[in-house]
């Protein structure tokens, strides 16, 4: 029976990798990147991935060889995302007369590690990975401390924003603090964390007055707090 073996290039915006693996259980993996991006063979695991946005798609090529390392046309490639990795184009592939078969595989819209299956009938499969990170920020939400009524020459409570994709997945990135009418913020720069959430606190001055607290985000609109202090 012909044997086939699997070798798989990724692009992502242009960028490329090759990897290789022989045999029908491949125990190892050659990975010789352009870019931090790869795939990986199955049986035992050995892995490498790339980074791409949340709900995007990726171009993903396999070769197939015959075990003289000449290309194999005509042979079908199954496709399985796993879990919830996203979805592909198809559902399956055929080579081509180079030995080729390509996929259009869109990740899934949280950011996280995600995984496709190629597999030949033979039983050879090779795993690709691919970490989504997420998408643009979108304008941040206030999630507390607007609107607050303090003594003068007090402390406020927490004034909270959070920055998250259209999706929902953290951002992280500077926020950077200011106030109109006096006082002093606990922090003039500050970052979000992993939930893509940050804070400050104001104490007010001596006298008596409005204050507006304002979060900028560099592209996206900035959030605007107020407080009275009486």
């Amino acid at each position: 029976m012909r044997k086939h073996w699997l070798r798989c290039s990724i692009a992502v915006a242009g960028v490329s990798a090759l990897a290789g693996c022989k045999g029908e259980s491949p125990t190892s993996l050659k990975l010789e990147p352009v870019m931090p991006v790869g795939c990986f063979c199955v049986g035992p695991p050995s892995a490498s991935g790339q980074v791409a946005v949340v709900g995007q798609p990726v171009t993903i090529t396999l070769e197939v060889t015959d075990q003289h390392s000449n290309p194999a046309s005509g042979v079908r490639i199954s496709w399985a995302v796993v879990h919830d990795g996203g979805f592909t184009d198809v559902a399956t592939s055929v080579t081509d007369s180079s030995g080729n078969a390509t996929v259009n595989w869109t990740l899934d819209t949280i950011a996280k590690l995600d995984s496709l299956q190629a597999s030949l009938s033979s039983g050879a499969a090779m795993l690709v990975t691919a970490t989504g990170r997420h998408a643009a920020a979108v304008p941040a939400t206030k999630i507390s401390g607007d609107t607050q009524t303090i003594a003068a020459g007090a402390t406020s409570q927490p004034f909270v924003v959070k920055v998250t994709d259209r999706y929902g997945n953290a951002v992280g990135m500077p926020v950077a603090w200011a106030v109109t009418g006096g006082g002093t913020l606990s922090a003039m720069t500050t970052t979000t964390d992993a939930n893509g959430a940050t804070q400050v606190m104001l104490t007010t001055g001596a006298v008596p007055g409005v204050y507006r607290i304002i979060a900028t985000y560099g592209a996206i609109p900035a959030s605007t707090f107020t407080l009275t202090a009486m």
